[in-house]
């Protein structure tokens, strides 16, 4: 599969990088502070950028008319309802973190919430 990353040269973006390329998916496309590099059009856009880069990964996102991944933290209620507009005319799969703490923090929160009934405990 040909995929591109926005934000591919954090953290999260340079580990999405690494898992793709040891399934041996080719990355066709970046975009981050180093600017665009673009060798052709990706299957699949995945955006592990800062919500201010949100403007530039949505226009992206339209302009590839493809599945759209975004793992950006801090969206507003706009950013929100963009994508809520834009699912119609592409996939989109949004959650605030893909790191393997938050999620496991979110399980122990699950199971905090299962066991201690008569609390309040979220994040």
């Amino acid at each position: 599969m040909e995929y591109g990353v926005i934000g591919a040269s954090g953290r999260l973006g340079t580990e999405v990088v690494n898992l793709f390329n040891e399934k041996k998916h080719n990355l066709v496309f970046t975009y981050d502070v180093d600017g665009e590099w673009k060798n052709q059009e990706p299957d699949l856009l995945i955006d592990c950028s800062l919500p201010e880069v949100f403007d530039t990964s949505i226009s992206y996102a339209r302009e590839f008319n493809v599945p759209f991944i975004i793992a950006t933290t801090g969206l507003t209620e706009d950013n929100f309802s963009l994508l809520k507009k834009y699912s119609k005319q592409f996939p989109i799969v949004q959650s605030y973190n893909f790191s393997l703490g938050i999620q496991v923090l979110l399980k122990l929160t699950e199971t905090a919430k299962n066991i201690l009934t008569g609390y309040d405990v979220e994040i």
